[in-house]
C-alpha cells in the first residue's frame, strides 16, 4: 500500500521503524516513535488553541527538528502550513500572516523574536 499523504507515510513509517532513528541534529537523535509522540502533542497544542481543518499556521523558526514537528502537526490538523524565514522583518511577517489570514504564528522559544513582538502588537487576531 502506498501513502496517499505526508501524513500517511510518517504514520506508516513510524509504525514500521518506532525504535529506529528519524531525525538527528546537533547530536541529539529522535526516534520514529518519539517523532510521532511530539508530532501528536503539538497537533492536540494546535486544536486547543482553537486551529480547524483548513486554517493556516505560519511556522517562523529555524531549520530544525522542531521545524519539522510544526509542519506535520499542522496537516495532521488538516491546517495549512506556511513556512516563514526566521530573519523576516516585522512588516515582513505581518504581510506574510495578513495575506494567508493565518490563525496561528508559531515561533521558537518561549519569549517571541522581535517581528513576532511586533507583529502581536500590529495585527493580535492570529495566536501566538
Amino acid at each position: 500500500m502506498t501513502a496517499e499523504t505526508l501524513c500517511d507515510a510518517l504514520d506508516a513509517a513510524c509504525g514500521r521503524w518506532t525504535t529506529r532513528t528519524a531525525l538527528s541534529s546537533g547530536g541529539a537523535r529522535t526516534t520514529y516513535g518519539e517523532l510521532r509522540d511530539q508530532v501528536a502533542a503539538r497537533a492536540a497544542d494546535y486544536r486547543r488553541l482553537g486551529v480547524r481543518r483548513g486554517d493556516r499556521i505560519v511556522c517562523q523558526m529555524p531549520n530544525r527538528p522542531e521545524h519539522l514537528v510544526a509542519a506535520f502537526a499542522a496537516w495532521y490538523c488538516g491546517a495549512v502550513y506556511v513556512g516563514a524565514h526566521p530573519a523576516l522583518t516585522a512588516r515582513e511577517l505581518s504581510t506574510l500572516v495578513r495575506l494567508t489570514g493565518a490563525a496561528l504564528v508559531v515561533h521558537e522559544g518561549q519569549d517571541p523574536p522581535p517581528s513576532v513582538a511586533a507583529l502581536r502588537r500590529a495585527r493580535p487576531e492570529p495566536r501566538l
